[in-house]
Protein backbone atom coordinates (compact mmCIF):
# COMPACT_ATOMS: atom_id res chain seq x y z
CA UNK A 1 0.00 0.00 0.00
CA UNK A 2 1.23 3.54 -1.17
CA UNK A 3 2.69 5.36 1.70
CA UNK A 4 0.37 8.88 2.15
CA UNK A 5 2.24 11.69 0.89
CA UNK A 6 3.34 14.33 4.51
CA UNK A 7 2.92 17.59 2.23
CA UNK A 8 -0.62 19.06 2.07
CA UNK A 9 -1.79 19.34 -1.33
CA UNK A 10 -1.62 23.06 -2.47
CA UNK A 11 -4.39 24.98 -2.15
CA UNK A 12 -6.63 27.13 -4.63
CA UNK A 13 -6.60 30.52 -3.29
CA UNK A 14 -9.97 32.16 -4.24
CA UNK A 15 -10.23 35.58 -5.53
CA UNK A 16 -11.13 38.40 -3.04
CA UNK A 17 -14.45 38.92 -3.41
CA UNK A 18 -13.35 43.08 -3.52
CA UNK A 19 -10.44 42.71 -5.91
CA UNK A 20 -12.70 41.00 -8.17
CA UNK A 21 -14.95 43.94 -7.92
CA UNK A 22 -12.88 46.16 -8.86
CA UNK A 23 -11.37 44.46 -11.61
CA UNK A 24 -15.19 44.33 -12.84
CA UNK A 25 -15.81 47.59 -12.54
CA UNK A 26 -12.19 48.99 -14.29
CA UNK A 27 -14.60 49.95 -17.44
CA UNK A 28 -16.82 52.46 -15.25
CA UNK A 29 -14.13 53.50 -12.57
CA UNK A 30 -14.97 56.94 -13.99
CA UNK A 31 -18.77 57.06 -13.58
CA UNK A 32 -18.72 55.88 -10.15
CA UNK A 33 -16.21 58.09 -9.27
CA UNK A 34 -19.43 60.62 -10.41
CA UNK A 35 -21.72 58.83 -8.14
CA UNK A 36 -20.21 59.85 -5.13
CA UNK A 37 -19.61 63.34 -6.53
CA UNK A 38 -23.08 63.30 -7.28
CA UNK A 39 -24.18 61.53 -3.70
CA UNK A 40 -22.21 64.34 -1.92
CA UNK A 41 -24.35 67.07 -3.83
CA UNK A 42 -27.95 65.32 -2.29
CA UNK A 43 -26.25 66.28 1.61
CA UNK A 44 -24.76 69.22 0.47
CA UNK A 45 -28.04 70.44 -1.37
CA UNK A 46 -30.40 69.13 1.49
CA UNK A 47 -32.00 72.62 2.42
CA UNK A 48 -32.50 71.35 6.52
CA UNK A 49 -29.24 71.58 8.54
CA UNK A 50 -30.29 68.43 10.47
CA UNK A 51 -31.53 66.40 7.54
CA UNK A 52 -28.84 66.87 5.95
CA UNK A 53 -26.54 65.67 8.79
CA UNK A 54 -28.65 62.84 8.50
CA UNK A 55 -28.52 62.58 4.78
CA UNK A 56 -25.14 62.63 4.61
CA UNK A 57 -24.40 60.13 7.65
CA UNK A 58 -26.20 57.95 5.37
CA UNK A 59 -24.72 58.38 2.08
CA UNK A 60 -21.20 58.78 3.27
CA UNK A 61 -21.43 55.23 4.82
CA UNK A 62 -19.55 53.15 1.72
CA UNK A 63 -20.08 49.91 1.11
CA UNK A 64 -19.07 47.94 -2.29
CA UNK A 65 -21.32 50.36 -4.59
CA UNK A 66 -23.05 47.11 -6.73
CA UNK A 67 -26.30 48.69 -7.60
CA UNK A 68 -24.50 51.41 -9.21
CA UNK A 69 -21.78 49.43 -10.87
CA UNK A 70 -24.37 47.45 -12.00
CA UNK A 71 -26.35 50.01 -13.63
CA UNK A 72 -23.07 51.47 -15.44
CA UNK A 73 -21.98 48.62 -16.68
CA UNK A 74 -25.95 47.42 -18.09
CA UNK A 75 -26.01 51.43 -19.47
CA UNK A 76 -22.22 50.22 -21.22
CA UNK A 77 -23.29 47.30 -23.90
CA UNK A 78 -23.00 49.82 -26.58
CA UNK A 79 -21.28 52.97 -25.70
CA UNK A 80 -19.87 54.37 -22.32
CA UNK A 81 -21.74 55.44 -19.90
CA UNK A 82 -23.55 58.60 -20.14
CA UNK A 83 -24.56 61.29 -17.26
CA UNK A 84 -28.14 59.81 -17.71
CA UNK A 85 -26.70 56.89 -17.04
CA UNK A 86 -24.52 58.22 -13.92
CA UNK A 87 -27.85 59.99 -12.92
CA UNK A 88 -29.89 56.72 -12.99
CA UNK A 89 -27.23 54.60 -10.63
CA UNK A 90 -26.90 57.40 -8.15
CA UNK A 91 -30.61 57.28 -7.93
CA UNK A 92 -30.48 53.51 -7.11
CA UNK A 93 -28.14 54.25 -4.61
CA UNK A 94 -30.30 57.09 -2.97
CA UNK A 95 -33.12 54.32 -3.29
CA UNK A 96 -31.08 51.19 -1.40
CA UNK A 97 -30.09 54.07 1.17
CA UNK A 98 -34.01 54.83 2.10
CA UNK A 99 -34.64 51.17 2.09
CA UNK A 100 -31.48 50.50 4.60
CA UNK A 101 -32.63 53.37 7.01
CA UNK A 102 -36.31 51.90 7.28
CA UNK A 103 -34.52 48.10 7.26
CA UNK A 104 -33.09 49.85 10.31
CA UNK A 105 -35.83 51.06 12.00
CA UNK A 106 -37.96 47.87 11.32
CA UNK A 107 -34.85 45.88 13.05
CA UNK A 108 -34.00 47.62 15.65
CA UNK A 109 -30.64 47.69 14.14
CA UNK A 110 -27.97 49.55 16.06
CA UNK A 111 -25.31 49.02 13.70
CA UNK A 112 -24.67 48.52 10.13
CA UNK A 113 -21.00 47.68 8.41
CA UNK A 114 -20.05 49.00 11.88
CA UNK A 115 -21.12 51.87 11.75
CA UNK A 116 -23.86 53.10 14.22
CA UNK A 117 -27.64 53.56 12.79
CA UNK A 118 -29.03 56.77 11.79
CA UNK A 119 -31.64 55.21 14.38
CA UNK A 120 -29.21 54.77 16.73
CA UNK A 121 -28.08 58.17 16.76
CA UNK A 122 -30.72 60.29 16.25
CA UNK A 123 -34.15 58.56 16.72
CA UNK A 124 -36.76 56.24 14.80
CA UNK A 125 -38.65 59.21 13.63
CA UNK A 126 -35.77 61.13 12.66
CA UNK A 127 -34.67 57.99 10.63
CA UNK A 128 -37.61 57.74 8.78
CA UNK A 129 -38.44 61.09 7.79
CA UNK A 130 -34.40 60.88 6.59
CA UNK A 131 -35.72 57.51 4.53
CA UNK A 132 -38.93 59.42 3.40
CA UNK A 133 -37.10 62.17 1.86
CA UNK A 134 -34.44 59.52 0.33
CA UNK A 135 -37.36 58.13 -1.73
CA UNK A 136 -38.48 61.14 -2.70
CA UNK A 137 -35.71 62.27 -3.81
CA UNK A 138 -35.23 59.55 -5.65
CA UNK A 139 -38.14 60.06 -7.48
CA UNK A 140 -36.63 63.20 -8.44
CA UNK A 141 -33.86 62.30 -9.59
CA UNK A 142 -35.30 59.72 -12.56
CA UNK A 143 -38.10 62.15 -12.90
CA UNK A 144 -36.30 64.90 -14.15
CA UNK A 145 -34.79 62.47 -16.65
CA UNK A 146 -38.21 62.88 -18.72
CA UNK A 147 -38.09 59.27 -19.22
CA UNK A 148 -41.72 58.32 -17.50
CA UNK A 149 -40.51 54.64 -17.70
CA UNK A 150 -37.91 54.93 -15.18
CA UNK A 151 -40.47 56.12 -12.59
CA UNK A 152 -42.97 53.23 -13.40
CA UNK A 153 -39.87 50.76 -12.99
CA UNK A 154 -39.14 52.67 -9.44
CA UNK A 155 -42.69 52.52 -8.92
CA UNK A 156 -43.21 48.88 -9.24
CA UNK A 157 -39.65 47.93 -7.77
CA UNK A 158 -41.01 49.72 -4.24
CA UNK A 159 -44.26 47.67 -4.19
CA UNK A 160 -42.33 44.79 -4.86
CA UNK A 161 -39.74 45.47 -1.86
CA UNK A 162 -42.69 46.62 0.68
CA UNK A 163 -44.88 43.65 -0.24
CA UNK A 164 -42.43 41.24 0.36
CA UNK A 165 -41.09 43.01 4.00
CA UNK A 166 -44.70 42.58 4.87
CA UNK A 167 -44.92 39.26 3.69
CA UNK A 168 -42.03 38.44 5.95
CA UNK A 169 -43.95 39.90 9.29
CA UNK A 170 -47.07 38.25 8.46
CA UNK A 171 -45.45 35.29 8.01
CA UNK A 172 -43.46 35.93 10.96
CA UNK A 173 -44.97 32.95 13.71
CA UNK A 174 -44.92 30.34 11.27
CA UNK A 175 -41.96 27.90 11.52
CA UNK A 176 -42.89 25.23 8.66
CA UNK A 177 -41.31 28.64 6.14
CA UNK A 178 -40.82 26.33 2.80
CA UNK A 179 -37.76 27.05 0.71
CA UNK A 180 -39.87 28.17 -2.37
CA UNK A 181 -41.08 30.80 0.36
CA UNK A 182 -37.96 32.07 1.16
CA UNK A 183 -36.80 33.17 -2.54
CA UNK A 184 -39.86 34.58 -2.95
CA UNK A 185 -38.85 36.87 -0.37
CA UNK A 186 -35.27 37.42 -1.17
CA UNK A 187 -36.39 38.00 -4.93
CA UNK A 188 -38.68 40.92 -3.44
CA UNK A 189 -36.63 42.48 -0.83
CA UNK A 190 -32.76 42.14 -2.97
CA UNK A 191 -33.23 40.74 -6.47
CA UNK A 192 -36.18 43.37 -7.45
CA UNK A 193 -33.36 46.15 -6.76
CA UNK A 194 -30.65 44.52 -8.89
CA UNK A 195 -33.69 44.08 -11.90
CA UNK A 196 -34.46 47.73 -11.70
CA UNK A 197 -29.89 48.22 -11.56
CA UNK A 198 -30.53 46.30 -15.31
CA UNK A 199 -33.35 47.63 -16.36
CA UNK A 200 -32.86 51.30 -15.65
CA UNK A 201 -29.29 51.14 -16.84
CA UNK A 202 -29.81 48.90 -20.20
CA UNK A 203 -32.90 51.90 -20.74
CA UNK A 204 -30.64 54.88 -20.99
CA UNK A 205 -27.88 52.99 -22.64
CA UNK A 206 -30.39 52.71 -25.23
CA UNK A 207 -30.22 48.39 -25.57
CA UNK A 208 -32.75 46.68 -27.96
CA UNK A 209 -35.89 45.15 -26.75
CA UNK A 210 -34.42 42.06 -26.48
CA UNK A 211 -31.49 42.86 -24.67
CA UNK A 212 -32.92 44.81 -22.07
CA UNK A 213 -35.19 41.51 -20.94
CA UNK A 214 -32.00 39.50 -20.94
CA UNK A 215 -30.43 42.37 -18.67
CA UNK A 216 -33.77 42.69 -16.15
CA UNK A 217 -33.61 38.38 -15.83
CA UNK A 218 -30.28 38.71 -15.45
CA UNK A 219 -30.60 41.88 -12.54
Amino acid sequence: MPRRSSESPPSVQPSHPVTLIGKIAEPVTGGLDQVDDYLSSVWEETPNPALSQLVRHILAAGGKKLRPLLTLLSASVHSPADARAVRVAAAIEILHAATLIHDDVIDHAYVRRGVPTANSVWSNTLAVLSGDYLFAKCSHVLAELGDPALVRMLARTVMRMVASETTQFSDIEKMDAVEDEYYRKVQGKTASLFDLCCDGGGLVGGVSTEEQAALRSYG
